[in-house]
């Protein structure tokens, strides 16, 4: 992942980065697998990032991803349009990891 910009959104208590991601020979990644990279990579908790955009054209392997960090859940929550596809693949990620505890 290269960062390419950063901008400060103070009103909406975010900032919003927007990184290439190379991905040459595989599919495009997921929402879900893009948002840990940024969260791991700004070292933030995974649930205040939130990825708002992935643009990728055919046959480069090169992604741009647009990724807004929130300062807090509750201002994402009241802010952020949370997408239903999305909140199932947490839960099916969630309900293994339940299990083995």
């Amino acid at each position: 992942m290269k960062l390419i910009k950063e901008q400060d959104m103070p009103l909406l208590g975010r900032k919003r980065f927007t990184y290439l991601v190379e991905h040459k020979g595989q599919k495009t990644p997921a929402r879900l697998t893009l948002r840990d990279q940024v969260a791991k990579a700004h070292k933030v908790e995974p649930d205040h990032v939130s990825i708002r955009h992935v643009y990728q054209k055919f046959g480069s392997g090169i992604s741009k991803v647009i990724a807004n960090i929130y300062s807090d859940t509750k201002i994402k929550d009241l802010v952020d349009i949370t997408r239903k596809k999305d909140i199932e693949r947490l839960k099916k990620q969630q309900e293994p990891q339940e299990a083995k505890n």
